[in-house]
């Protein structure tokens, strides 16, 4: 109990320190999902989380994941009216520290 203890605080930290919201981390652990598992992942995919919330909040949650370089938008190469999102170096670093994070935990 007490290394999952420690490793949420760690998450947690981390998850402040970028300034990310319940709803931004969500739609950033899809993005990632999606990114590692080398598939491509649209706006239109997130927004319609409808279990996540509002197509307004997750939109406005997208907005400013891309605002705050975690998200870059891709161009499509069939429909320009289709924007496919991709993870930046820093959403990706993201991951590895919270990798670390729960190996530290795990080895403690």
């Amino acid at each position: 109990m007490e290394r999952y203890l420690k490793f949420a605080d760690q998450a947690r930290q981390l998850n402040e320190s970028l300034g990310l919201s319940h709803y931004e981390i969500q739609l950033l652990d899809l993005t990632a999902k999606a990114h590692f598992l080398e598939k491509p992942i649209f706006v239109g995919d997130l927004i319609y989380q409808r279990h996540i919330a509002s197509q307004a909040t997750l939109h406005a949650s997208v907005k400013k994941l891309i605002i705050k370089e975690l998200l870059c938008i891709k161009p499509h190469e069939g429909d320009g009216r289709t924007k496919e999102l991709g993870l930046t170096k820093l959403a990706v670093d993201r991951y590895k520290n919270l990798q670390k994070a729960m190996r530290r935990a795990l080895t403690r």
